[in-house]
Formats: structure tokens, sequence, C-alpha cells
């Protein structure tokens, strides 16, 4: 139920407008991987904000579906401002799974772990009211680099990291991108 009140005992004619909100306008990038979509902010409206800021700049929505199951990293290295880059669970209103701001310079980074087809839907927005020219890239980081298989209690494990890529970033820290894992 709706109603229509008056301040007080004012009373008048008025006129109440229903309308749906409208869809998420994600632009689809299907499966691809590499610089997948370039653009700009500037010309867009701030319809979104992540955990990690967001809330005052423009931003641009897309969705993307996982080719196969594993490890993904998201990034614009390469944009021209300051962004602020976060991943939702499915559609636009989906759960939030990953932010970041701020882990290359002023460019973002963010992880997920995806299902074969599972789709999540980026958001690529700006620090403090920023905007302009991006490139978001999207790369298969090749999560697994040994199986441990089913060892339990205590167990040795010897490697390296030395000419590693720095492909990963946990939740707890935000690596500056300069350490291999």
């Amino acid at each position: 139920y709706l109603a229509v009140d008056g301040k007080g005992v004012a009373a008048g004619t008025f006129q109440l407008n229903v309308s749906s909100p409208s869809a998420c306008a994600a632009t689809d990038l299907g499966t691809g991987l590499g610089a997948v979509a370039s653009g700009t902010t500037a010309s867009e409206t701030n319809k979104f904000a992540g955990t990690c800021g967001g809330g005052t700049a423009p931003d641009k929505v897309y969705t993307w579906s996982a080719p196969a199951t594993g490890s993904y990293v998201f990034d614009t290295v390469g944009s021209s401002f300051d962004t602020v880059l976060y991943l939702r669970m499915g559609a636009c209103n989906g759960a939030q799974i990953s932010c970041n701001d701020d882990a290359v310079g002023a460019q973002s980074r963010a992880n997920a772990y995806l299902n074969a087809g599972q789709m999540v839907t980026i958001i690529v927005d700006g620090k403090n009211g920023a905007s302009g020219a991006f490139t978001l890239n999207i790369a298969s980081n090749g999560c697994a680099d040994g199986d441990l298989g089913s060892a339990t209690g205590v167990s040795v494990y010897t490697g390296s990291t030395v000419g590693g890529p720095n492909a990963l970033q946990g939740s707890c820290y935000s690596s500056s991108g300069a350490a291999p894992e």
C-alpha cells in the first residue's frame, strides 16, 4: 500500500509517478582473455559503489563468463586515472566477491576463483570522483602450481618463487605487485 498525505493540515492535488528500475546496463564481454575492454567512465553516471570505494565517481559495467574453472585476475593497468575495480557474483545486484583500489600504483586488481561458465559483473569505477579512459584486462592466473594431494599432519614442501609470476593477491593483504608467488 502507498499513502499520499499532506504535511500538517495541508491538502491539494498531487501527481504520483511509478516506474520500475531499469535493468543494469552491462556490456557482455563473453569469455575472452587479455585486454577485453577499453573506454571511458567520463560520460557515465554513478550507479554503484564497492566496499573499497567508488561511491562518488561514474562507473562502467560489464559481465564476463569464465571459459574454464580456475582463478582469474582482473585489472585496470594502462588506465589514465585512479581506478577502483570490483566484482559481483552473477548479475549487477549479486554479492560483491572482490574489491580493489590501488593494487598497482593508482590501478586496481581483483581476483576471483570461478567455475566454467560462471558469470561475474565487473565494475570499473573511480577514486574520489575521478573518471577517464581505462583498459580492462582479464587473465587466467594459472593458480595450480602443484597438487599436495591429501597430505595430513606436518609435512615440509620446498620450492622457490624466483622467476615466478606475481599473479595472486591474498584477501588479507594487498600486494604492491612486486613479489612473485
